[in-house]
């Protein structure tokens, strides 16, 4: 994986990755530029978590080429995050000296200033909401945020209006490349990215602003209006 410097930050060519004898990814090619807010949309099975595994590192590259920048400027929030029996303050802060004043603005843009630092959360946050324990991850990555944001499904687990009360504060960050994978397809959020991939059966079929896609009246609508 190389290192490049120039305004595009991350470049993947002809990249494809199987598991076996399942060809997940097949010949993608994109580009990303720094400061661009993109989204990944697919049906389930189309590879798009997989590609934000790659482009993070946690997959090799078995074919092609992705260039991005190191991947100490990534932060990247999964579906399911590791939670400590330990303290919310200690489960944001991963032991790193914060001040209260930055967690509790990274709880607030998540939506969860409804618990307290010092409550304990248990081993994998047993004691707590699948919608509170997502919430945490997206208050985690805020802490340790880096210049190049990854969010695969994170809000899976929550309500509509939380969902866009989150994304609109990840959208309004500001020197941030985001790359964002969901599967709640609407219209004023899909809007707010410049560029939407979207993949079919590890393939990127089409991609463009939601206007552009609309008026091609292609994969995405279909995918748009189901």
């Amino acid at each position: 994986m190389e290192v490049i410097m120039a305004e595009s930050i991350i470049k993947v060519e002809n990249l494809v990755k199987s598991f076996g004898d399942h060809e997940v990814l097949k010949k993608i090619d994109f580009e990303i530029s720094k400061g661009e807010v993109v989204c990944i949309i697919g049906s389930s099975g189309s590879g798009k978590s997989t590609l934000i595994k790659i482009l993070r590192g946690y997959y090799p590259v078995q074919s092609g080429k992705v260039t991005l920048l190191p991947s100490n400027c990534c932060t990247t929030i999964h579906q399911e995050s590791h939670i400590f029996n330990d303290s919310l303050r200690e489960n944001l802060s991963l032991g790193k000296n914060i001040d209260d004043k930055s967690l509790k603005k990274a709880l607030k843009l998540s939506a969860l200033s409804d618990i307290d630092l010092d409550q304990i959360i248990s081993e994998n946050g047993d004691n707590i909401s699948g919608g509170q324990l997502q919430r945490i991850s997206i208050a985690r990555a805020y802490t340790h945020l880096n210049s190049i944001l990854l969010c695969d499904e994170i809000t899976s687990s929550l309500d509509n209006k939380t969902t866009q009360y989150v994304e609109n504060n990840l959208l309004n960050l500001k020197n941030i490349t985001l790359i964002y994978i969901t599967h709640k397809l609407k219209e004023d959020q899909l809007k707010k990215f410049d560029d939407i991939l979207v993949l079919e059966k590890g393939k990127l079929i089409e991609h463009g602003s939601f206007y552009d896609l609309m008026n091609r009246n292609q994969a995405f609508v279909k995918l748009f209006k189901k």
